[in-house]
This record gives structure tokens, C-alpha cells and sequence, in this order.
């Protein structure tokens, strides 16, 4: 059996997936400006430390 892990998004896409859901949570769960910075990766685009982060990842993933 082989597997493989899509570290790069090359295969999912999931920022595709998770930004709109990270954005929610910035503005309804966080209560943040919901400012991203998009030319960083999605655990570094928002204004978050790591304790808002695993919070968002815990929610949704």
C-alpha cells in the first residue's frame, strides 16, 4: 500500500476550502477585523496566536 500526503495543497486545495471557514471564525468566534494578509499561508494570514489557531483547527478540522 502506498500513501501519500498533499503538503503543498498540489492535490486538495484545501485553502480553497478552509479560508472562507477561517474568515468566519475570525469575525463571529474570535470577534477580529477579519484583515487577511494573503500572500502568507493560511496559519499566518490572520492576526492569530498559536491558542486561536488550534482553536480554529479544532472546529473545523
Amino acid at each position: 500500500m502506498n500513501i501519500g500526503i498533499d503538503i503543498d495543497d498540489t492535490l486538495a486545495q484545501t485553502t480553497n476550502y478552509l479560508m472562507p471557514l477561517a474568515i468566519k471564525f475570525d469575525k463571529n468566534v474570535l470577534h477580529k477585523n477579519g484583515i487577511v494578509d494573503c500572500t502568507k499561508d493560511l496559519p499566518r494570514c490572520f492576526d492569530w496566536n498559536s491558542e486561536e489557531f488550534l482553536k480554529e483547527l479544532n472546529r473545523y478540522l
